[in-house]
């Protein structure tokens, strides 16, 4: 803060359009104008602190790993003017000294060697330049403002030490071999406050200056940091514990004995002293430096089984990714004793905010089925399927949108592209007329081939608490996908049902769905929620049944199946309560740690149709009960475990086929507890 409250000075992360990289800069912000005004560009500056005449400014600055020292004098076009217009300087790469003009003799390549950088005030200086990899932070004014105190570190723990505003040598305050960090000043006695963990737990202690007493102020399980007085005496700290950091109060702090903080005796002395001799490198052992290069660590492979249809599939997942997170592949394959098999295979390639990607499946089914021959009706053989589909998926992914509608919204654009076959087994029968044997080799047909173009938008704003995953509570979530087809599906053979050329019919049409989630808190609760869903889709033109909306399934009503309840036309509403029974459960077993477990109930109304406008008089509705467990495997794995019951208040006939009234039971273990539609590849 501004020494008279009026300003707040802080660091955020702000974009560079020119290469869209990220840089740490500096801003003020007036509370009387509700304004914001950025001070600095492209310094890649954090952790100001104003000093006490409201003159300055001093931070830390970053580059190539290393973090040094700045002050920065303010002026009048520190708080009105325009950083475009600010005074131009020159940051060098390898020498990392701040410059106020390049060389003559690097102007040719600059871009090679500087970042420009950019400053609204009449001074920027540098104070310490170190490049051995020592680090400095948090620089705190004295309160004469005749020095700063900061913390600093190379290799093993952190000290405090002082340093001139002008710049110079800096000088330890304190330098032992167990952690000093955070120092900060008590506002009225001038005593120097700051966090150790010299007994092996962080706590927070005072050094009086000038006559070398110490105290202690906290006796915590955790550890104690961030200290900061009011002139009262009033302690704010905060306490790690549990798995968080929280901020606390201690009010009027008395000073605790320190013969009450000894744990372990002559803990410094227990801890290990690196060897710079074990670190250090000769000059015969470097490698000449060399463009960098798109290099893959290894393969990672995964085993995978699971049940399908009833049977078990068994296979592996292998991924790999490009050191830094430029390239991905992620693929994997199944099969079960019918030699039924899935394969996939996704390949991303990232681009500033660009994800280009590739995607590739292929799966197989084998069935058993009775075949109707109209030229033998008392005759129905049963018959060997296999079905082999296909699907290739190309596009890119960004968040790089003009009008700053990258805010709003992620983008997925891609081409899709379809190839389904079949093929029939051989099979024999007698002529029931004339007992003659009949016999058909093996035949295989496609049955679709298609192409679309696909848009999805999708907005995601919900409030970040801990309970996200399992039980949003505030925000909302929106997905609208936009989709032209351009199908040819099988209806025919030219001449015969055996033996021919497949005929095809067109079926081009627009496909529109959105899934609009809408995230409420319960009044006079602290953990209750209400969610709100409610999901549409609409076809231009009339199609094949191969192409409705299905409205039933996890995905859907879920009391009902999940082909029971098709048309072109799609409308369903959900309404959620959902509430905790166990939170905080931090248990183990074997490789699973429990953390949550909620519990919640659902209404459901909605239809899918194919001729004339919506009729809430024909929506089916349903009524279930959920239960979450929230998860970990292997300490790092979200493992989300879902059981959901539910029962249709209607029954539902499609297609000559009759649902009746009975309960439908989910169970699942994923990655995440919401299935939604747009998030389908296959």
């Amino acid at each position: 803060w501004s020494p008279d409250g009026r300003y707040l000075a802080y660091a955020r992360i702000t974009e560079v359009p020119e290469t869209q990289a990220l840089f740490n800069d500096l801003y003020l912000y007036d509370l009387e104008k509700k304004k914001e005004q950025r001070i600095t560009r492209t310094l890649r500056a954090r952790h100001p602190d104003w000093s006490h005449d409201g003159k300055r400014l001093a931070f830390v600055v970053e580059s190539d790993g290393l973090l040094n020292l700045y002050t920065l004098t303010l002026d009048e076009t520190s708080f009105q003017g325009k950083i475009d217009d600010g005074t131009q300087h020159y940051y060098d790469l390898n020498t990392h000294e701040l410059l106020a003009d390049i060389p003559a003799e690097r102007r040719g390549d600059w871009r090679e060697h500087y970042r420009e950088v950019r400053f609204l005030g009449s001074e920027l200086r540098q104070l310490t330049r170190y490049v051995d990899g020592r680090q400095f932070y948090h620089p705190r004014w004295s309160p004469k403002d005749d020095y700063l105190i900061f913390d600093t570190s190379i290799g093993f723990a952190r000290d405090i030490a002082r340093i001139s505003p002008e710049g110079g040598e800096m000088a330890f305050v304190l330098d032992q071999r167990y952690d000093e960090r955070y120092p900060t000043f008590h506002p009225a006695s001038g005593e120097l406050l700051y966090a150790s963990d010299e007994t092996g737990i962080y706590n927070i202690y005072s050094l009086n200056l000038e006559n070398g007493e110490k105290k202690a102020y906290t006796n915590v399980i955790g550890g104690a940091f961030m200290p900061t007085m009011t002139p009262q005496g009033d302690l704010y700290y905060s306490l790690y514990r549990d798995q968080g950091y929280k901020l606390h109060h201690l009010p009027a702090a008395q000073a605790v004995p320190l013969a009450q903080m000894t744990y372990i005796d002559n803990y410094a002395s227990r801890i290990p002293e690196l060897s710079d001799t074990d670190q250090a490198v000769s000059e015969s052992e470097l490698k000449p430096a060399k463009p960098y290069k798109n290099r893959f660590p290894g393969v990672t492979f995964m085993p995978r089984a699971l049940i399908d249809y009833g049977t078990l599939k068994l296979g592996s997942y292998i991924y790999t990714n490009e050191l830094l997170d430029k390239m991905s592949f992620f693929g994997g394959g199944a099969v079960n004793l019918k030699k039924d098999y899935d394969l996939f295979a996704i390949f991303d390639y990232d681009v500033l905010k660009h994800k280009f990607f590739i995607e590739i499946f292929n799966q197989t089914a084998n069935i058993q089925d009775t075949l109707s021959l109209p030229e033998y009706p008392t005759v129905f053989p049963e018959i060997d399927i296999n079905f082999n589909l296909t699907q290739v998926n190309a596009g890119f992914e960004t968040t790089a949108l003009p009008w700053n509608l990258s805010k709003l919204f992620y983008t997925r654009l891609e081409y899709i592209f379809s190839f389904y076959r079949a093929k029939l087994g051989s099979f024999a029968f007698n002529d029931p007329v004339t007992n003659d044997l009949v016999q058909f080799a093996p035949f295989r047909y496609t049955y679709l081939r298609g192409h679309a173009l696909s848009l999805l938008l999708r907005h995601e704003n919900v409030q970040r608490d801990l309970d996200r995953g399992i039980n949003p509570r505030k925000g909302r979530y929106i997905s609208l996908r936009a989709q032209r087809e351009w199908n040819r599906f099988l209806t025919d053979f030219a001449t015969d049902s055996f033996v021919g050329v497949e005929e095809f019919d067109k079926f081009y049409f627009n496909r529109v769905e959105m899934n609009w989630e809408e995230y409420l808190p319960v009044p006079f609760t602290k953990h209750h929620s209400l969610t709100l869903r409610a999901q549409a889709g609409f076809i231009d033109t009339e199609v094949d049944s191969f192409f409705h909306f299905f409205a039933g399934g996890l995905v859907g009503l879920k009391g009902y199946p999940f082909y029971s309840i098709e048309g072109r036309k799609l409308a369903v509403g959900t309404a959620t309560y959902r509430f905790p029974l166990l939170r905080n459960i931090n248990k183990q077993f074997l490789n699973l740690h429990f953390d949550k477990l909620y519990l919640g109930g659902f209404v459901q109304a909605g239809n899918a149709w194919s001729a004339g406008d919506i009729e809430f008089d024909n929506f089916l509705t349903d009524v279930g009960v959920q239960l979450r467990l929230d998860t970990f495997s292997w300490y790092f794995f979200p493992t989300k475990i879902f059981f959901e019951a539910a029962y249709p208040l209607k029954e539902q006939i499609n297609q000559g086929v009759r649902y009746p009234q009975e309960w439908k039971y989910y169970f699942g273990v994923l990655f995440d507890f919401d299935l939604r539609l747009e998030k389908r590849r296959f």
